[in-house]
């Protein structure tokens, strides 16, 4: 967050508190691509793809932190584990 915060002082924004918003999204993959997993892909089902997941600060859009994963569902570890980096 060192990233967001330096962007927030360069502003001079000043915040109490902030939300941090966290979500996955699907990235389908074509080809043989290192790292691809058949997994949740409604869209293109059976298909490889990534799922990242990427946090902002929700007040100022802000990137805050994010992960490239393999197409399979995060674990409830995964998510904690991410959340603790933000």
């Amino acid at each position: 967050m060192a990233h967001a915060g330096a962007g927030l002082a360069a502003a001079n924004v000043q915040l109490n508190s902030v939300t941090v918003d966290t979500d996955t999204t699907v990235h389908t993959l074509f080809g043989n691509q290192m790292g691809g997993r058949n997994g949740y892909n409604p869209k293109n089902k059976g298909k490889k793809s990534y799922q990242p997941i990427l946090s902002f600060i929700a007040e100022t859009r802000e990137y805050a932190a994010g992960a490239l994963r393999t197409g399979d569902r995060p674990s409830g570890q995964e998510i904690v584990d991410h959340l603790d980096n933000v």
